[in-house]
C-alpha cells in the first residue's frame, strides 16, 4: 500500500506462468502470463549406475507424448511441461484485490491465436506472447507480441471483445515479426499507440474503427511508450538506439557494455495528414 508503505503478504499463484507484465482497474489486478510451460526440478538418483549430477542426455523431444507427462529415466523421474495449450499459458489472468490481503482469481483470458488451430495464413506453431497491458476504464488492451495482434478484454468478464492485427502489407501476410509491446492510449480515448519492436515503429491505430490509421518510425527497437497528458507528444524507449555501426573497426566501442546503446525519443503526435508519408518511411526501412 503506498499510502503508508505497508507491506501485504507474498502470495505465490501455482497459476502463473512467467508472469510479465501488469496493470490495474479499479479493484482488479491484471497480469500477463508469457510464459508456456510449468518447469519442475528434476530429483537427483541414489542409484550408483547413473551420475547423481544430472541427466547424460535431453530426456525427450518436443513435441511428445514424454515432454507432456513426464519419464522416468536413469533413476528419477523427469517430471513433464504440461500441456501448451494449457488455460495458463499465453494468458491474462485478472485478480480481484478488494481485500489485498487475500486477493482472488476472478478471470483467466487466454489471447491471441491458439497453438495448433488454423488461421488463413496456415496452422498456429507457437504462443501469443502477451507483453504488456494497459487498463483504460472497463477494458484492458495486451499487446500479443508473438502473434502480431492486439487485443481488447472487457475487465469485468475476461472476455475478448475485439482483436487488431497488425499487418503492415499484404506482401507479409502470414508472416510475423512486427512483435508488439509497449502500449499508450490518447486522452480522447479515439487512439491506441503501439510500439512494434519488429519493425521500428509505432503503430497508430483508430479505435472507433479499430484499424492501423499509420505507422510513426522510430530507432532501433521501440519497447515502451507514453504520452504527456494532452496527448501531443510521445515518449518511447528504444531499446537498441541508433546502433554503433559496423564492427571491427578502429573507431568502434572498446567497452563490450557499450556496444548497443539505447536512447530515448520525444515525438509530436502526428497529424492525420503526416502519417501516409511517415507509414512509407517505415515501409521502406524495412525492405
Amino acid at each position: 500500500d503506498h499510502r503508508d508503505l505497508h507491506s501485504f503478504p507474498t502470495r505465490r499463484s501455482s497459476d502463473l506462468r512467467y508472469p510479465y507484465s501488469l496493470c490495474t482497474s479499479g479493484t482488479r489486478v491484471f497480469v500477463a502470463n508469457i510464459g508456456q510451460f510449468a518447469y519442475s526440478s528434476v530429483v537427483g538418483t541414489t542409484d550408483p549406475k547413473f551420475d547423481a549430477r544430472g541427466l547424460s542426455f535431453p530426456p525427450f523431444a518436443y513435441p511428445s507424448k514424454q515432454a507432456e507427462q513426464g519419464i522416468d529415466l536413469e533413476g528419477r523421474h523427469v517430471p513433464g511441461l504440461g500441456s501448451p495449450t494449457a488455460l495458463e499459458a499465453f494468458s491474462v489472468y485478472g485478480y480481484d484485490v478488494t481485500n489485498p490481503e487475500n486477493p482472488k482469481l476472478a478471470t483467466r483470458t487466454k489471447t491471441g491465436s491458439q497453438i495448433g488451430s488454423s488461421e488463413s495464413w496456415g496452422k498456429v506453431v507457437g504462443g501469443s506472447g502477451p507483453s504488456y497491458l494497459l487498463a483504460d476504464g472497463n477494458l484492458v488492451f495486451v499487446s500479443n507480441s508473438n502473434d502480431d495482434s492486439v487485443e481488447e478484454i472487457n475487465a469485468g468478464n475476461g472476455k475478448i471483445v475485439a482483436r487488431i492485427s497488425l499487418e503492415p502489407s499484404p506482401l507479409v501476410h502470414g508472416f510475423r515479426g512486427v512483435e508488439p509491446t509497449g502500449l499508450a492510449i490518447s486522452p480522447d480515448k479515439r487512439r491506441l499507440y503501439v510500439a512494434e519492436s519488429g519493425l521500428n515503429s509505432i503503430a497508430v491505430i483508430d479505435l472507433p474503427t479499430r484499424k492501423v490509421a499509420g505507422l510513426i518510425p522510430t530507432a532501433w527497437y521501440p519497447y515502451r511508450i507514453a504520452l504527456n497528458s494532452d496527448g501531443s507528444k510521445l515518449a518511447c524507449i528504444c531499446f537498441k538506439g541508433y546502433g554503433n555501426g559496423p564492427k571491427g573497426i578502429s573507431t568502434g566501442p572498446k567497452d563490450p557494455f557499450t556496444l548497443m546503446r539505447g536512447c530515448f525519443l520525444t515525438i509530436p503526435v502526428p497529424t492525420d495528414a503526416d502519417l501516409p508519408k511517415m507509414t512509407k518511411a517505415v515501409l521502406g526501412n524495412n525492405g
